[in-house]
């Protein structure tokens, strides 16, 4: 699959980005995030397998997530995607970026090219990669043997050699064919 993104024009670079969705009609928040998303990084995304992943990390409970990883081109710093995407989160009732509160729509962004970003604000690649098996698993769906910047592995060695803790994540996998239907409105 590496070689479907090659043909791009000059001074874009390959990103990978997550989808996250726990509240409301989530199917639908994460066909609304894929629509968004065309416009900014490219109508040709590859997406790995819908999975469905209980919340991590959190306090109270929470609905389980519908997560996507999807793949993309963009010709930018990671500062301006982040801002790309904002507008798709908050059309879709999203308010604020705080952490493991249940959200309607999430766009992280995971890799940018060969891009580390270390900002207040924004981090590239995304700190959680190594620490979400939904992350690493919807990475190697799209493209098993990619490099993480900053990481000497591929990212299914990474994803094999992950802690316990990252492999007792709980993943249901879905159908993704519905992502690609529009709902009748």
């Amino acid at each position: 699959m590496r070689d479907c993104l090659n043909v791009f024009s000059e001074g874009m670079e390959r990103v990978f980005l997550s989808l996250g969705s726990n509240v409301g009609d989530r199917e639908s928040c994460m066909r609304q995030m894929l629509s968004g998303l065309r416009a900014v990084v490219g109508p040709d995304l590859q997406m790995s397998r819908l999975m469905e992943t209980e919340p991590v990390d959190v306090s109270d409970p929470q609905t389980w997530y519908l997560n996507l990883v999807v793949a993309g081109v963009f010709a930018g710093a990671a500062s301006e995607l982040l801002e790309a995407t904002r507008p798709i989160e908050t059309a879709l009732g999203r308010t604020g970026k705080g952490t493991r509160a249940p959200r309607s729509a999430d766009i992280d962004i995971l890799i940018l090219g060969n891009q580390l970003v270390d900002l207040p604000h924004l981090r590239v690649p995304h700190p959680g990669i190594l620490h979400r098996r939904f992350v690493l698993q919807g990475l190697c769906d799209i493209d098993s043997e990619m490099l993480v910047p900053g990481y000497p592995d591929p990212v299914a060695q990474i994803l094999r050699a992950s802690s316990e803790q990252v492999q007792r994540q709980q993943i249901r996998f879905q159908d993704s064919a519905s992502l690609l239907v529009k709902s009748p409105t």
